[in-house]
């Protein structure tokens, strides 16, 4: 039974991408096809953006995974990072000072296709 409780709650921990298409997806690409990842700079390659997808996974390594699924399955060449799929912020008061905290989880990308 516990090992029931404990399959559910890691099941839901584990989100999959969502995709906006901007109009018609291209021929699904194989597993083994690198999708390239651009953070900080943008493709040299000439590129036309295909679609936005977004995981809000806790596990960054596993939403980035789940990014490069649907790049695939939508045939994009590579993925732009946006920021953080989502952030989560809180805070309390303690005496005259406020505490507070903020966590990103997750990644919002724009998929690309290169131009030929």
């Amino acid at each position: 039974m516990l090992f029931a409780v404990i399959a559910i709650f890691l099941s839901a921990c584990m989100s999959k991408a969502v995709v906006v298409l901007y109009g018609q997806p291209y021929p699904t690409k194989v597993d083994s096809v690198q999708i390239d990842v651009y953070r900080s700079i943008k493709p040299s390659k000439a590129y036309i953006e295909v679609g936005e997808i977004s995981c809000k996974d806790t596990n960054k390594e596993w939403a980035l995974n789940q990014l490069k699924i649907k790049a695939r399955e939508i045939g994009a060449d590579g993925l732009i990072i946006l920021g953080p799929g989502t952030t989560t912020s809180g805070g309390y008061v303690v005496g005259n000072v406020v505490v507070s905290s903020s966590e990103s989880h997750g990644y919002n990308a724009i998929a690309i296709r290169y131009k030929d």
